[in-house]
């Protein structure tokens, strides 16, 4: 085989991802106070210790919550952030926080700016084209093809069908909670109910068990041992991660993992 076809560009057209339904969600969770939202129910959620699945609902309200006591102009991809206030503050050396910009969300609102639908959803619709396709998803996978001798063709990312889509309403696509909805009716018929109505399932990595098991062990000695990080980063802060990711007191595999890519980068190519 030397060509195949993806399904790459469905969950960023037609609006599939958890966090079109988590921005969704949010416009109910909005109505409490500001003050109630992030001093007490964001407290009260947070202190929840993290669980052993992928999501449940435990870790999928304590996510929630983070994400919606993040910057309201991250829009949706709110959800797709992994930092706050409170961890910038400490993770950083005062040294290099002053030489970065600190707002996450600044070319966000850029591109949000020029986007002239008039629905939430497919405003973030836009965002995602913008984003998550050029610079995460396309090229992992052109990236991951390529090295296997593999050409890989993106039928629903033709641009006449993207361009098409883009002038349905937004409420065709998220149909209240039921993510690609016009795509899921279309196929009705032609695919058993059990595919068509399948919930996402996702293909990412059981990060957060590897780093408190297998790759626990490797994981320390390489932030430890990285001049990057012992520069840039403040290390007793690191180790703190550690212990409440070890302890199951919270989730920072995405933290963890980050820097662990950081240091394995700059001990390579530095």
């Amino acid at each position: 085989v030397t060509v195949c076809l993806s399904g790459e560009g469905a969950d960023e057209s037609f609006a599939g991802y958890d966090r079109f339904k988590a921005s969704r969600l949010n416009s109910y969770f909005r109505l409490m106070p500001r003050a109630l939202r992030q001093h007490v129910v964001g407290k009260l959620v947070g202190a929840l210790p993290d669980q052993p699945q992928k999501k449940g609902a435990v870790n999928m309200l304590k996510r929630f919550v983070e994400g919606a006591n993040l910057p309201e102009d991250g829009q949706h991809l709110r959800w797709q952030y992994f930092l706050n206030r409170a961890l910038e503050q400490h993770l950083f050396s005062g040294a290099f926080r002053s030489k970065i910009n600190s707002d996450p969300f600044w070319q966000v609102r850029q591109y949000n700016e020029r986007c002239d639908a008039t629905d939430t959803v497919n405003r973030e619709i836009y965002l995602d084209m913008r984003f998550m396709m050029t610079d995460s998803v396309l090229m992992k996978v052109d990236r991951m093809s390529m090295a296997s001798s593999l050409e890989i063709r993106v039928p629903l990312l033709d641009h006449v069908l993207v361009e098409f889509l883009a002038s349905l309403p937004g409420d065709w696509k998220l149909n209240k909670m039921t993510t690609k909805y016009i795509f899921r009716s279309a196929l009705e018929g032609l695919l058993p109910d059990s595919i068509v109505h399948r919930g996402k399932q996702g293909y990412s990595l059981p990060v957060k068990h590897l780093l408190r098991g297998e790759l626990r062990e490797y994981m320390v000695q390489r932030l430890h041992d990285s001049a990057v990080l012992r520069e840039n980063m403040d290390m007793q802060y690191i180790d703190r991660l550690i212990a409440e990711h070890d302890s199951l007191k919270h989730n920072h595999n995405h933290i963890l993992w980050a820097l662990l890519n950081v240091a394995i980068w700059h001990g390579r190519f530095f």
